[in-house]
């Protein structure tokens, strides 16, 4: 079984790691707002499964829903490790199982750090970024069609949740 759960993960992060790019090109596509909370969820869940890896010695696999950080499992246990899947129970009943860091190739927490490094630099680059162009295109794009007719109602659909309440912040003082 350690093999088979090793090979599910190796196709698991492949297939992850295509869907990720997808979703940041979406998400920046949708908003500078949307793609930073994609770069931010990212590099705390990769932190986290380190922090699984170093304090913990297994890596979780979870995939229907977020586990708490390994400090707070740690401190709820008393840091007895027997305790941690008494713990966990609920989410080891929906899947959750793991992988013994010795049963990974070195190379893994190696490129976990790597991918950590980059998506905090990336993260870093888009700090300095402080005006949203699409925002401003947006607004005028909104003040010309009201300019047109100011009884028009305008309906806006956007992919994601939060580029919704991100634009509805970002218009708010102006319309």
């Amino acid at each position: 079984k350690g093999a088979e759960a090793i090979g599910l993960l190796e196709q698991g992060q492949a297939n992850l790691a295509i869907f990720m790019r997808r979703l940041l090109v979406r998400r920046f596509e949708s908003s500078i707002y949307s793609f930073r909370r994609s770069l931010d969820f990212i590099i705390e869940s990769s932190e986290k499964i380190k922090n699984y890896y170093d304090k913990l010695g297994k890596v979780p696999v979870y995939k229907k829903g977020d586990l708490p950080a390994v400090e707070e499992l740690l401190e709820a246990t008393g840091d007895e490790l027997a305790e941690i899947d008494k713990a966990l129970e609920k989410q080891i009943e929906r899947g959750l199982h793991w992988i013994e860091k010795e049963k990974l190739e070195d190379k893994f927490i190696r490129e976990l750090e790597k991918d950590i490094k980059l998506l905090k630099a990336v993260r870093k680059d888009w700090s300095a970024v402080k005006s949203d162009p699409k925002v401003d295109d947006f607004k005028a794009l909104l003040k010309a069609r009201l300019k047109e007719n100011t009884k028009r109602k305008i309906i806006v659909f956007t992919e994601f949740a939060d580029t919704a309440a991100y634009l509805g912040e970002a218009i708010k003082a102006d319309f």
